[in-house]
């Protein structure tokens, strides 16, 4: 997994993680979780353990950069949709 980038927020209880750019888009992004699991992100845990209700997407544009938004559209454009 990539280096995880974390930002406090105005709530201490939240930290917004720094997304890589987006492959379809080229914009970077940020995601909002609870701060208890940047650290365990961080310490190496599987995603779908520490975040196992955030949204898929969102999961995966934590670990990719792709945002859901542009996954979907990518889907609905693709030849096989």
């Amino acid at each position: 997994m990539r280096q995880i980038i974390a930002y406090d927020t105005a709530d201490p209880e939240l930290a917004d993680i720094f997304t890589q750019s987006c492959a379809i888009c080229g914009q970077d992004g940020w995601v909002t979780v609870p701060s208890a699991a940047v650290d365990r992100l961080v310490a190496g845990e599987p995603i779908q353990h520490v975040l196992p209700d955030l949204d898929q997407g969102l999961r995966e544009q934590i670990t990719s950069g792709i945002h859901p938004l542009c996954w979907e559209r990518a889907i609905a454009l693709s030849p096989e949709a």
